[in-house]
């Protein structure tokens, strides 16, 4: 219509969303790594948790041996407080994070705040990092020496 006018910057209508998105997409790959590294310190506090009360335990479990339990019993006998105290406080989780989500419904795009396979996703990952965690500790109390431990 105007020929005299001078059109700069022609960009297509996906760089335009694009870079009205960048700051959303950090801030999501942002807390997704914040989410992650406190994963990892939420499993290395399991492992460490878990080994203390197999520390703490160690004659309890050497008199349990020396009188004859299988070291399966051991091991599920450790796993089972181990997965006792990781439900407990998942349940507390998902009984939160339902709470809270209302709050954060609006960060939300596309999904909706009680978003049940997500909860349930994390809730595996969560169960399954506990077991991962849970298992060298869960192993060693079952390879104590009981005459050694008892001799103690």
């Amino acid at each position: 219509m105007e020929p005299d006018v001078i059109i700069t910057g022609i960009t297509t209508m996906d760089a335009v969303v694009g870079r009205a998105m960048a700051p959303w997409r950090f801030a999501s790959w942002v807390l997704a790594l914040f989410a992650a590294l406190a994963l990892l310190l939420a499993i290395v506090g399991l492992v460490s948790v878990i080994s203390l009360d197999v520390a703490h335990r160690q004659r309890e479990f050497a008199i349990r041996l020396a009188l004859g339990a299988a070291p399966e019993d051991v091991m599920s006998r450790v796993l089972r407080g181990t997965l006792a105290r990781v439900m407990l406080g998942a349940i507390l989780g998902l009984f939160a994070a339902g709470v809270f989500s209302r709050t954060l419904g609006a960060l939300l795009f596309g999904v909706p705040p009680l978003h049940w396979p997500i909860y349930g996703a994390v809730l595996l990952v969560v169960v399954l990092s506990a077991v991962m965690a849970a298992w060298a500790p869960v192993r060693w109390a079952a390879r104590i020496d009981p005459i050694a431990i008892l001799r103690r």
